[in-house]
């Protein structure tokens, strides 16, 4: 009788320590000349901050979803992801210009194949 390999779900982010306040994270406004081209719907104003980080997830199945939470468990993002692998930019604001507070947060994922996985970050 053949064991079946076990499941293995991969998690990385670009930074565990998100300089948010410093804007030491990339800004993720759409800028206008995408919408003149019809690449993007809406166009953010100039000034915009709306704060962003790259989380990358690998072999999690059919599909993966991962969940950006606050330290209370509550899911302020979702994703889900076809193929069980690639990059996802997480906003880390509810309102532009009005980022998330200071704390630890973390990144679920679960994959299509039942292998999950968690990665804490922290917001400064």
């Amino acid at each position: 009788m053949l064991a079946s390999p076990a499941t293995r779900l991969e998690i990385g982010v670009e930074n565990s320590r998100l300089n948010v306040t410093g804007k030491r994270v990339r800004n993720c406004v759409v800028p206008c000349y995408f919408v003149a081209c019809g690449l993007m719907p809406g166009a953010d104003p100039p000034g915009a901050w709306k704060p962003c980080f790259s989380a990358q997830v690998r072999g999690g199945g059919d599909s993966t979803v991962m969940t950006f939470e606050d330290s209370a468990g509550r899911a302020l993002r979702q994703f889900e992801i076809p193929g069980g692998k690639g990059t996802v930019s997480i906003p880390l604001y509810e309102q532009p210009n009005h980022p998330y507070p200071a704390g630890t947060y973390r990144i679920r994922t679960r994959g299509g194949n039942g292998a999950e996985g968690a990665l804490v970050v922290t917001i400064e």
